[in-house]
């Protein structure tokens, strides 16, 4: 499953739990087995599937009950931060890619941008060291 298609299940997860739709009250494991079926109830599995999420897993918690079943509020906060992490790694790749493809730029406020669409940017210099790549001109 790709980074796009874990966000996107973990922003349909989260509106499932916040509703209480079905197996959303009953734990990330049956969440997911039944629902979705994606089969999360071994610790390597859940990990590999999902792993923004699996890292959050408190210390000491059994395989698949987190948290009691009646705190919904742990299960979302902790979808919330899949989210968040996901679309950072998202947003990192980005940069990864722009920085490969030569035309990574940074604007006077420091912001970094893809200068073919933002002409205004001044081209990152080359750096071996960081593995910035040589700027292609516009």
């Amino acid at each position: 499953m790709t980074r796009e298609e874990r966000l996107s299940l973990y922003e349909t997860s989260l509106l499932d739990f916040k509703n209480y739709t079905v197996h959303a009250q009953t734990g990330f494991c049956n969440y997911y087995r039944y629902t979705h079926k994606i089969e999360v109830y071994n610790d390597l599995d859940f990990e590999e599937r999902l792993p923004e999420l699996f890292k959050q897993k408190p210390t000491g918690a059994f395989m698949y009950w987190w948290f009691d079943d009646e705190n919904q509020s742990n299960r979302i906060k902790c979808l919330e931060k899949a989210i968040y992490i996901t679309k950072t790694l998202l947003e990192a790749d980005k940069m990864i890619d722009l920085n490969k493809s030569g035309y990574l730029g940074c604007m006077p406020g420091g912001m970094l941008v893809d200068r073919r669409e933002h002409p205004e940017a001044s081209p990152v210099q080359e750096n071996e060291m960081f593995n910035i790549a040589k700027p292609k001109e516009l």
